[in-house]
Order: C-alpha cells, then sequence, then structure tokens
C-alpha cells in the first residue's frame, strides 16, 4: 500500500512538473512559435533542428530525461543479470538484434545518405540519435498540442512537403499525426 501511494505521489508529481515545462516550452519567449506569413529566407536558411532540441532540452528538461527513459525501456529490457563467483551483480546489454540489423543494412548503395550516417556510426551513438529524433518529434506533437503557435518544425516541412509536391493525402496525414 504505501509502495503505491508513494509510487502515486512520484507520478503525480512528475506529471505537473513535465506539464509545467511544456507550457515554459510553448510560450512565445521560448523561440518556438513560427508564422509563416513573416518568415524570411534567411530564417529558413540558418534554421536547424539541433537547435530547436537544445531549446527543448533547456525548457523541459525533467520531460526530455524522462522521454529519454521511456526510449531507452527496449535496450535496458535487453540487460540480462547475472551473478559471478563472488555473487557481485554482473549486467551485460544484449542488442544482437540491433547488432544483426546494421550489419544487414551495411553501407551498400546507401553512401551518403541519413541510414548511411547512422551504419558509420558506432551502436551507442546510433540509438542515441535515434532517441533523440523521436524524443524531439514526441515533443514537438505536444508542443503544437498545448500551444498553436508552437510550430516551429510542422511549419517548416509542412513548406518543405508542399514546396516538393508532396501529395495533398501524405501532408493531411502527416497533420493528423501532429507532425
Amino acid at each position: 500500500q504505501t509502495s503505491s501511494t508513494l509510487s502515486n505521489w512520484a507520478t503525480d508529481i512528475t506529471k505537473d512538473i513535465c506539464a509545467q515545462e511544456i507550457l515554459n516550452l510553448t510560450a512565445k519567449g521560448s523561440g518556438t512559435h513560427f508564422d509563416v506569413t513573416h518568415i524570411t529566407v534567411k530564417q529558413l536558411e540558418d534554421f536547424r533542428v539541433a537547435e530547436l532540441a537544445i531549446i527543448m532540452e533547456n525548457y523541459a528538461p525533467v520531460t526530455w530525461n524522462l522521454l529519454d527513459s521511456m526510449l531507452s525501456a527496449r535496450t535496458q529490457s535487453n540487460t540480462t543479470i547475472g551473478r559471478d563467483h563472488d555473487g557481485d551483480v554482473i549486467m551485460e546489454t544484449s542488442n544482437s538484434d540491433e547488432e544483426a540489423y546494421w550489419e544487414e543494412v551495411g553501407e551498400g548503395d546507401l553512401e551518403g545518405s541519413l541510414i548511411s550516417s547512422l551504419a558509420n556510426n558506432t551502436e551507442s551513438e546510433r540509438t542515441k540519435l535515434q532517441k533523440q529524433r523521436a524524443a524531439k518529434t514526441l515533443l514537438v506533437i505536444m508542443m503544437r498540442s498545448t500551444n498553436q503557435r508552437s510550430n516551429t518544425l510542422q511549419s517548416l516541412l509542412g513548406m518543405f512537403l508542399q514546396s516538393t509536391h508532396t501529395p495533398q493525402k501524405v501532408i493531411e496525414t502527416l497533420e493528423r499525426m501532429g507532425i
């Protein structure tokens, strides 16, 4: 009973902290608002998703860490625990599925592509990059659901998709997903 009460208390505090962080992240002063009608070519050229990630991490550190932890669940679940001859705990990470995937993908015809750059990174670098991309996407969706003006990534993606003549059904599907 005490464990459950403590867990509920901790969960409620974490939810409150994350909600406040998202509100702070979507405030006008955070730099996450985007107005398509007043955008300049220089602003488009200077935009970097990495800078948006830094803003996210600075304005919402608890939320960022929580997402990182949740996105690491697969890696954490692949940890096998054993004991050595002295009874000390031994932890090993088993990522055979991940290793097999990157061996299969290899470099081949992927040179210059995103997948090729991922294939050239170490396993931990690939995992970190993938988790960061997922965390950014999830936070962007949360931000827009909190404040419609906090839509930098969605607006730029929409402009890109329109300029490359992406079918309207694809754009509408991504919009419904919050991306």
